[in-house]
C-alpha cells in the first residue's frame, strides 16, 4: 500500500513538474490539413499549456502568428511539422513566438512558395524578389531556449530572431535559405550553436545586430558547424561578438567566412558594451572564400549626422581587435581568389599554424577605407590609424581537395 502511494505521489510530481505529453492525433488533426484555428484553440483554451509537450504526428498547413507558453515543448515525429502558407511577399509577421525555456525539437518547418533558396543574388539580394520578409521563430527577453534537430527551409527574412535572450541553444539543426538567417540582436549572451548546417542563405547565416538595446552579443560558442553557399557571410558581427569562440567549423563558398565588423551609425553605438574583441577562431576550415576572415570598421556619422564619431585614438578601442586564429586551414580548389585576412579597419590579429591547401592563396590585404570607400565610411585619420599588429606563423601547405564538397561530418535535422 505504501509502495503504491509512493509511486502515485512520484507520478503526480512529475506530471506537475514536467507537464503532459499530447499528440496532435489526440485532437483529431489530419495529415495535410490547415490547422491554424485548431492550434489557436489549443493555446487559447489552455488545452496545452506551461510545461506541456505537443507532438506533431504529421505535416500540417498553417498560417498566422502563434505564441507558445513558458516551459513548453513543441516537437514532432520524424517528418512531422508545418508548411507555413502565408510567407508571402508583403508579410513580415512572426510565425512562432517563444516563451521562457521553450523547446522546439525535431520539427520540419517549410515556408512554401517563397523564392528558391540560392546565393545567386550575390551580395545585394532584393527583398520581395530573392526573399520574403516573414520571420520564423522569435523570442525577446526569454532565457534558456532550445531549438534542436529541426529543419527550417525557405527564403524568408529570418528563420530565428533573438533579442535580449540568455543561454539559447541551437543544436543539430539544418537551415536552408533566409536573408539574415539567424539574427541575434542586442543583449544575446552565451548562445550555443553546435552541429548545425546553415546553407543557401541570401545574406548572412548568422548576423548580430544592434537592436534597440545598448548591449552587444557576447560569449557565443559556434562549435562543429558548417556554413556554405551563402550570398554573403557565414558570420557577420555588426552587433558585437565579444569573448566568443568559433571552433571546428567549416566555411565554404561565401563572400566572407567571418566579417568581424564594428559599425557606428549613431552616437549611442559608441560603447564598449558592443565590442568585437577577445575572439578565438580555432581549428576551422575555409574553402573557396575571397576573404576568409574580414575585419571592418565603419563610421557613418558624417553621412547620418554630419560629423564623424571616431577619432584616431578612440578607433583603437572600438575597432575589432585582439583576435586569435589558431590551427585553421585555408583552401583554394578552383579559379576564384582566396585570401586569409582582409583588414578594412582592425588591429592586433594573431594567427598560429595557418595551413594553406592549394596554390595562390594570399595571406593578408590592408584596405584604406577612406581612399577606397570615401569619408562617409571612415575618416582619413581613422583609416590611417588602423590596420596594424597582424602577426603569426604559417604551418604546412598541401594540395587542395576536389571542388564542390557539400558534405558534413555530423548528423543534423530531424531524427
Amino acid at each position: 500500500m505504501l509502495g503504491r502511494t509512493l509511486v502515485a505521489l512520484i507520478c503526480c510530481y512529475y506530471a506537475t513538474a514536467y507537464g503532459e505529453v499530447h499528440h496532435t492525433s489526440d485532437f483529431g488533426w489530419k495529415a495535410g490539413e490547415d490547422v491554424t484555428s485548431k492550434f489557436e484553440a489549443l493555446l487559447d483554451d489552455k488545452l496545452v499549456g506551461d510545461g506541456d509537450d505537443l507532438v506533431l504526428d504529421h505535416m500540417y498547413r498553417i498560417r498566422g502568428t502563434h505564441a507558445l507558453p513558458d516551459d513548453f515543448t513543441l516537437s514532432a515525429i520524424k517528418g512531422g511539422g508545418f508548411e507555413v502558407v502565408d510567407a508571402t511577399k508583403g508579410n513580415s509577421a512572426v510565425f512562432l513566438v517563444l516563451g521562457n525555456r521553450s523547446t522546439l525539437r525535431n520539427l520540419t518547418i517549410t515556408y512554401v512558395e517563397t523564392p528558391e533558396p540560392s546565393p545567386e543574388a550575390g551580395t545585394n539580394p532584393t527583398r520581395g524578389v530573392h526573399f520574403f520578409p516573414r520571420i520564423g521563430i522569435q523570442a525577446t527577453e526569454k532565457d534558456d531556449l532550445r531549438i534542436e534537430h529541426c529543419r527550417l527551409a525557405g527564403s524568408i527574412g529570418h528563420h530565428i530572431k533573438l533579442s535580449m535572450c540568455a543561454r539559447p541553444k541551437i543544436v543539430g539543426c539544418h537551415v536552408v535559405g533566409g536573408y539574415w538567417t539567424v539574427y541575434l540582436t542586442s543583449g544575446v549572451t552565451d548562445a550555443l550553436f553546435r552541429r548545425c548546417l546553415i546553407e543557401k542563405c541570401q545574406g548572412d547565416a548568422i548576423k548580430t545586430g544592434r537592436g534597440k538595446g545598448p548591449s552587444g552579443v557576447k560569449r557565443a560558442l559556434v562549435d562543429d558547424c558548417a556554413f556554405q553557399d551563402c550570398g554573403r557571410d557565414g558570420i557577420d558581427t555588426t552587433g558585437g561578438w565579444e569573448d566568443s569562440v568559433v571552433r571546428d567549423t567549416t566555411f565554404r563558398r561565401l563572400f566572407s567566412g567571418l566579417d568581424i565588423k564594428s559599425y557606428y551609425e549613431t552616437p549611442g553605438h559608441l560603447t564598449m558594451d558592443c565590442w568585437n574583441k577577445g575572439i578565438l577562431i580555432e581549428n576551422c576550415t575555409f574553402t573557396d572564400i575571397p576573404n576568409c576572415v574580414t575585419f571592418s570598421t565603419l563610421d557613418r556619422g558624417l553621412f547620418r549626422h554630419a560629423k564623424h564619431f571616431l577619432t584616431a585614438e578612440s578607433a583603437k578601442r572600438f575597432a575589432p581587435h585582439d583576435v586569435d586564429i589558431d590551427d585553421c586551414v585555408f583552401e583554394r580548389t578552383g579559379d576564384s581568389p582566396v585570401r586569409m585576412l582582409l583588414l578594412k579597419g582592425g588591429h592586433t590579429v594573431r594567427y598560429k599554424n595557418a595551413r594553406f591547401r592549394g596554390d595562390g592563396i594570399q595571406l593578408v590585404r590592408y584596405t584604406d577605407v577612406f581612399q577606397t570607400f570615401g569619408a562617409n565610411s571612415l575618416s582619413k585619420e581613422v583609416s590611417e590609424a588602423l590596420n596594424y599588429g597582424v602577426s603569426g606563423v604559417l604551418g604546412s601547405s598541401s594540395s587542395a581537395r576536389k571542388p564542390g564538397n557539400r558534405s558534413v561530418s555530423f548528423d543534423c535535422g530531424p531524427r
